[in-house]
């Protein structure tokens, strides 16, 4: 019997959450989460589940750990200095922004595609990851209005 899952998110969700989600259903695991990163590249990344307490409901919060215990991790691995620019850290050659009050990354649609693309995933599994990749990039895009 095929299972269906149905997101009614009417004012949007992040990313976050929605891998929250997915774990506390039982759709997937830290364990395979946690293959994700070595499979892109990504070395030292570690993807971590811990309950918390939001407004006296009982959630997950998924952070992403690098080999520092930040979470902050650029999908190229690259270092690069950056700059302040409206309240914004930007990375010099990088299209990476730091919402320093929101402590929120933002990677270019180019980059996470390269990256699945040169991944060690299974082929199906790259070309329904970029498939979903682009629907979600053209939908942000077109709600942003760029």
């Amino acid at each position: 019997m095929a299972k269906v899952l149905y997101l009614d998110s009417v004012a949007g969700v992040a990313g976050d959450m929605f891998t929250a989600a997915f774990v506390d259903a039982g759709l997937v695991s830290v364990e395979e989460l946690n293959e994700l990163p070595i499979a892109l590249g990504l070395r030292g990344v570690e993807i971590v589940a811990e309950k918390v307490l939001r407004a006296s409901v009982e959630a997950t919060r998924m952070s992403i750990l690098d080999e520092n215990g930040d979470w902050k991790q650029r999908l190229s691995g690259h270092h690069h200095h950056g700059h302040e620019h409206n309240g914004h850290t930007h990375l010099e050659n990088t299209n990476l922004i730091l919402d320093d009050h929101a402590e929120h990354w933002h990677v270019h649609y180019t980059e996470i595609d390269a990256a699945i693309r040169d991944s060690s995933l299974a082929l199906c599994v790259k070309e329904l990851a970029r498939k979903i990749l682009r629907i979600l990039g053209e939908a942000e895009a077109s709600v942003h209005g760029v």
